[in-house]
């Protein structure tokens, strides 16, 4: 019995078997058309901007604006008290009157004068006085009437209205306070539709735009309409499509910046003066690219990889060039080719040389969505 049990005791216990492929779950790259973009920050300002002041002195009578609201041009907003500049348009057409009917007797006159001079009743010295008062009297008729003009002018600078459209500022002045002609400020107003949006561009992004277009890439925005997006601080994306309108001469040597400026339409005046925003301005035609799961890519000392499975099931370690991401999927200018399968979930379980089970991956949401404007992925 005891060689019985020493011969058991020397026979091996059976090997275990082996484990299963670890599972992992993979994507294909998914091929788009995309746009170039650099992104800046600025700041918005109004397209015109107007203090009010009243053209003429007087006492503010009535104030017909509501501060804070928007106004046409052509809009009351002031009444000055108008009764100084009435009886002083009054004075001058009367002053005019004067004068016409003085300058109707002196032509009469004259006439007679001429006939007593054929005659040699009047000396010519006499008919040379009654021409010249005839003239003095057409001066003076004339100067009357151009201070008609001037009273009518000022009588109507006593009604004070909008010189643009836009949103009225704070009421400076209430009834019954002096305003000195072309002096005493009343209100401001600022533009709000269309809006401009001023934005600074670092001198390499400046080089990198003028390389493209010395090689026919691109177009300079001194020569053609180079259309922008724009996102205030609280919003996703750049809703916002306007186009760049100025171009500064020459950069910032204490920045290292360029001034740009672009306008926006504002009808649903969603931007006012002075908002910070984002500007994402195109850096490229629209070219294809391959974009993948940002949960595929992982980094080590040699910089970014993904793990691709092989049509063995095996997987294979890929060094990837990137862009930027988008909607959950980041550019991928070189290292992956379509077609291929991308782990996305799992990495962590599976290693070069090793063979997995690859399940397919849900697509992302908004996978199959044609890119939204604003929205196309950036890659530089």
């Amino acid at each position: 019995m005891i060689a019985a049990a020493l011969a058991g005791c020397s026979r091996k216990a059976p090997a275990p078997p082996a484990p299963p492929p670890p599972p992992v779950t993979v994507a294909q790259p998914v091929e788009e058309t995309i746009i170039d973009y650099r992104d800046f920050t600025g700041r918005t300002a109004a397209i015109d901007s107007v203090v009010v002041r009243a053209r003429v002195t007087g006492y503010v009578q009535s104030v017909l604006f509501k501060e804070g609201t928007e106004v046409k041009t052509g809009d009351l907003l002031y009444e000055i008290d108008p009764r100084p500049y009435e009886a002083a348009l009054a004075q001058a057409e009367g002053n005019v009157s004067a004068s016409e009917a003085r300058l109707q007797r002196q032509e009469a006159d004259l006439e007679r004068a001429s006939k007593l001079l054929e005659t040699s009743v009047i000396s010519r010295e006499e008919f040379d006085r009654a021409a010249s008062e005839l003239a003095e009297t057409r001066g003076t008729l004339q100067s009357a009437r151009a201070a008609v003009d001037r009273a009518r002018l000022d009588l109507e600078f006593t009604h004070v209205s909008s010189p643009i459209a836009g949103l009225t500022g704070k009421n400076e002045l209430t009834v019954g306070n002096l305003v000195t002609a072309d002096v005493t400020a009343l209100t401001s107003i600022v533009s709000v539709d269309p809006i401009h949006a001023w934005f600074d561009v670092d001198e390499r992004s400046v080089l990198f735009y003028r390389e493209r277009i010395r090689a026919k890439e691109l177009e300079s925005a001194r020569d053609t309409d180079i259309h922008v997006l724009l996102g205030l601080s609280d919003e996703e994306g750049f809703p916002h499509a306007g186009v760049i309108d100025f171009v500064d001469n020459e950069l910032d040597p204490t920045s290292g910046t360029i001034r740009i400026r672009a306008k926006f339409p504002n009808p649903e005046r969603l931007i006012s003066p002075g908002f910070f925003v984002r500007i994402r301005v195109p850096f490229s035609q629209p070219h294809p690219a391959l974009l993948v799961d940002e949960r595929a890519l992982a980094s080590d000392q040699r910089g970014w990889y993904v793990y691709v499975v092989d049509a063995q099931g095996t997987v294979q370690y890929r060094p990837v060039v990137i862009g930027e991401s988008r909607e959950g999927r980041v550019v991928i200018a070189d290292g992956v080719a379509p077609g291929e399968q991308v782990i996305v979930i799992g990495g962590q379980r599976a290693r070069p040389g090793v063979k997995v089970e690859a399940h397919p991956a849900e697509a992302p949401a908004g996978a199959d969505a044609a890119p939204a404007p604003g929205q196309a992925s950036t890659n530089g």
